[in-house]
């Protein structure tokens, strides 16, 4: 068990430093289409938009 929580503390460790090293990437805008309407959006927000939030 103790294993298992040490090998997820690794991993979210390992995908923050990620995040981190690329946030500039991760905010830059970037075209979204939506339909004839073509908006700039952080990538990071459009792409969470194709995930369904759970509130």
């Amino acid at each position: 068990m103790r294993s298992r929580f040490i090998l997820m503390v690794v991993a979210i460790l390992l995908i923050a430093g990620f995040a981190a090293l690329n946030w500039t990437e991760i905010i830059r805008p970037t075209p979204v289409a939506f339909g004839p309407l073509v908006m700039d959006a952080p990538w990071a927000r459009s792409c969470s938009a194709c995930w369904p939030s759970r509130s």
